[in-house]
């Protein structure tokens, strides 16, 4: 949602010719809000080629927003786009992952998407939740999890094993069988 990584892909997109791709400038969370505070980071080191650090959660009461963004649901704007199917979805949010995956109950219900989610216990603990939250409320859609690795080899995951941060395959249980 932040105008500057915004504009820099929607140019990426003008110039590409990707007309099946559309830019959307909000960001995602468990409900619709206007004008909320998005920051440089959520109390990671930013620096000028890491702008896509930035999160709806910062450091404390004295930091400034870099600008105000609005928020919608994954629901939404899947229902908006009017999409026929959801297959895959990444998240990469520094500490909104749980919020946003809790404002696509209905596509994770109804499309059973794999997912790709970051899951990081800093920028969690930043946001006011613990990353064993966000792994109760995947395994309760039917969803288990997996570390991504050499040559895309997938390997079960306990919340346990998670390390600081990484990447977790999310697949819902019967689909691996399918």
């Amino acid at each position: 949602p932040v105008n500057v990584i915004a504009n820099r892909l929607a140019e990426h997109v003008r110039i590409n010719e990707l007309e099946q791709v559309v830019v959307i400038r909000d960001a995602l969370g468990a409900a619709v809000k206007e004008r909320v505070p998005i920051y440089t980071s959520c109390g990671q080191e930013v620096s000028d080629e890491h702008q896509g650090l930035a999160s709806l959660y910062g450091e404390g009461e004295d930091q400034e927003p870099i600008e105000f963004v609005n928020i919608t649901t994954l629901d939404e704007t899947v229902a908006s786009l009017y999409l026929p199917r959801v297959d895959l979805i990444k998240i990469d949010i520094e500490g909104g992952e749980l919020a946003c995956l809790q404002g696509a109950e209905s596509v994770l219900r109804r499309f059973r998407p794999m997912l790709v989610v970051e899951v990081q216990a800093f920028s969690a603990r930043q946001a006011g939740w613990d990353v064993s939250e966000l792994f109760q409320y995947l395994h309760g859609l039917g969803y288990e999890f997996f570390t991504i690795g050499p040559r895309g080899r997938l390997t079960g995951l306990e919340l346990e094993a998670l390390a600081d941060f990484q990447n977790v395959f999310c697949q819902v249980r019967d689909a691996l069988s399918e």
